[in-house]
């Protein structure tokens, strides 16, 4: 899941879903990526570490045709692998819009010298987008890790980005003398694993994937378990015929009533907005199989809880005649999610420790 201001969108980091975003401030994900140096040296017949890099921006206002978007960028990066991703986001219709590209930046693109905290990711990946950016880092911390380390670098990041968006009402996006706001973050490891296991959350799905552009829904539960926070999000991927291994997410998030739980049918019904950015709603049921799943300690901050869950897995939704969940949004109109197809649910159940 990703962190967008409030929201939290169901993508996978950008980068692993193709990457996620890491975890933004407030807009979408986007992503400065590039190559890894080589690892430290390791004793004889012992792998060293692949030494990786993370990256999430703030985010920095553009404005186009009258629209404002909070532009942002994160990134991961190690050797062999070098991913960025660039969104825009704005709120509207009591939720959030957002469009994410994910591109794979040309080798070499980004480079990080430890001593003098300084970065730079200068990458061209046409016809998308150009980036040309600065990080400084003004403070340093050790990263939290179980096994190996990692230092978390937080700066300043200025530059030019422009993005061609592929979007006839908003053709191009960015500027020549940007500056993020903070927080922008860069996480340097080498062979660092987390202390402790993040809290899964329960979460639903709804999709008939067919082929490119194909519209689908999910959502999760955020936030504590005494406050917990229910989110949908109606989005479509698009693979982009250029530059190679590009895509483009358009999606809408915004945060709705529980979704109810039948336990006799063991069905999850969802109901969303009638005139916000995503409407509709939809059954999930006809399990053909449950899984429960062993309990394990997680941490959500300093707490700890145990955790387990029960997977309703190998279902199927159905959404009432006019009442299809959809997306409605600025650029790509309006994304009708298909009145049924497969889906799947996860109900998780947290207690304090």
């Amino acid at each position: 899941m990703v962190h967008v201001g409030r929201y939290v969108t169901s993508r996978m980091p950008r980068g692993a879903r193709l990457l996620a975003l890491g975890c933004l401030t407030t807009a979408s994900l986007g992503a400065l990526i590039a190559t890894a140096p080589a690892s430290t040296a390791a004793p004889a017949g012992t792998k060293a570490p692949i030494v990786t890099y993370g990256f999430s921006s703030g985010t920095v206002t553009v404005s186009s045709h009258g629209h404002k978007w909070n532009l942002s960028l994160s990134l991961f990066g190690q050797p062999a692998f070098e991913a960025i991703t660039i969104g825009i986001a704005a709120p509207r219709g009591g939720g959030l819009e957002e469009h994410s590209w994910d591109l794979q930046a040309p080798h070499g693109s980004f480079s990080f010298h430890a001593s003098t905290r300084k970065a730079t990711l200068n990458a061209k990946m046409a016809p998308v987008a150009t980036v040309k950016l600065a990080f400084k880092g003004t403070s340093a911390a050790k990263e939290s890790c179980a096994s190996g380390h990692g230092t978390i670098y937080t700066g300043t990041l200025a530059g030019s980005v422009t993005l061609h968006t592929g979007f006839s009402s908003e053709p191009t996006l960015g500027g020549s003398h940007l500056t993020f706001q903070r927080v922008n973050s860069l996480i340097v490891s080498s062979g660092c694993t987390s202390p402790g296991l993040p809290c899964q959350t329960s979460s639903w799905n709804a999709s008939s994937f067919t082929a490119s552009g194909a519209v689908f829904a999910d959502g999760v539960t955020v936030g504590s378990p005494r406050r917990p926070v229910h989110q949908a999000d109606v989005e479509r991927i698009v693979v982009l015929s250029s530059p190679k291994n590009a895509q483009r997410t358009d999606e809408a998030v915004m945060t709705i009533h529980a979704p109810k739980f039948n336990s006799a049918r063991k069905s999850l019904s969802v109901t969303t907005s009638s005139r916000g950015i995503v409407t509709g709603s939809a059954t999930i049921g006809h399990s053909k199989a449950v899984h429960i799943a062993d309990p394990f300690i997680c941490q959500i901050g300093r707490a700890r809880y145990t955790d387990h869950g029960i997977v309703y897995f190998s279902a199927s939704y159905t959404s009432p005649g006019g009442k299809r969940l959809k997306a409605h949004i600025l650029l790509g109109g309006t994304l009708a999610v298909p009145a049924s197809g497969g889906g799947d649910f996860t109900n998780y159940f947290l207690k304090r420790s």
